[in-house]
């Protein structure tokens, strides 16, 4: 069994706030897209196929009934004989700063 491992960073992309998986192994840094959807990393499964000839089908996308575990922020996906991990973090959409009393 092939095993991927991902730990998601917040990123300031643009002077938003973004995310970016980063593929433990190599270090290469998959952005994350909009709209948000948990359990769901469609640029992982993207990145896995176009890198690496992975076809997890029927996706990365939460199913039970496929062996998907979430154990606190940590999602593993198992697919045939592959095994995608993601360290997931709480993630913030907005944050107000600079603001003085």
């Amino acid at each position: 069994m092939a095993k991927h491992e991902f730990k998601v960073e917040e990123v300031n992309r643009d002077g938003y706030i973004a995310w970016d998986a980063v593929e433990k192994g190599s270090g290469h840094r998959v952005p994350l897209g909009s709209p948000m959807i948990a359990g769901s990393y469609l640029e992982i499964e993207d990145h896995l196929n176009q890198a690496h000839s992975v076809n997890l089908a029927p996706g990365l996308k939460y199913d039970d009934t496929q062996g998907d575990r979430l154990v606190g922020q940590t999602w593993t996906y198992k697919r045939g004989t592959e095994e995608v991990v993601v360290e997931d973090i709480p993630r913030t959409i907005f944050r107000i700063t600079g603001l003085t009393a």
